[in-house]
């Protein structure tokens, strides 16, 4: 992407999307997973989802939920990644949200299996998915104070 394409796709993930580190809990597992999740939802039609899917990847998904249909574009693991660390430079309102997405999956490395975890890789993935949650809660009140 071009540095402009990439400066209008910070701002508008600054204001329409949502980094998480979700934490799966499933019946069979002793431990939860962790996930990197990148997602932007948007009334249809909307060429700026398409065209970053195109870009990086991912699930774009119709929800009828209201009047207008709305699409949804989901990444994962390290496609998020690599599309969090192409916006950073221009990021400002998910700046720190962004940073901690980046180390977590940094951490979580990209190979793909099953293997044990210790109980310290556990402690710091809830550790950050709960550091990320924090940021979420503190960033809606920096949000109302940018102006100032």
């Amino acid at each position: 992407m071009e540095r402009d394409d990439l400066i209008y796709a910070a701002g508008f993930f600054d204001g329409e999307g949502c980094i998480a580190i979700n934490k799966i809990k499933t019946a069979i597992a002793k431990h939860p997973t962790y996930q990197l999740v990148v997602s932007v939802c948007q009334n249809e039609p909307c060429e700026v989802l398409h065209e970053l899917s195109n870009l990086y990847g991912g699930s774009l998904s119709v929800q009828n939920n209201g009047a207008y249909p709305n699409l949804l574009w989901q990444l994962t693991s390290h496609k998020a990644n690599v599309f969090l660390v192409d916006i950073l430079p221009f990021l400002r309102l998910k700046k720190a949200e962004a940073d901690l997405a980046i180390l977590f999956q940094e951490q979580m490395g990209r190979g793909r299996g099953y293997y044990r975890l210790t109980q310290e890789q556990l402690d710091e993935r809830e550790k950050m998915h709960m550091k990320m949650r924090g940021l979420k809660k503190s960033g809606k009140a920096n949000r109302r104070h940018v102006n100032d």
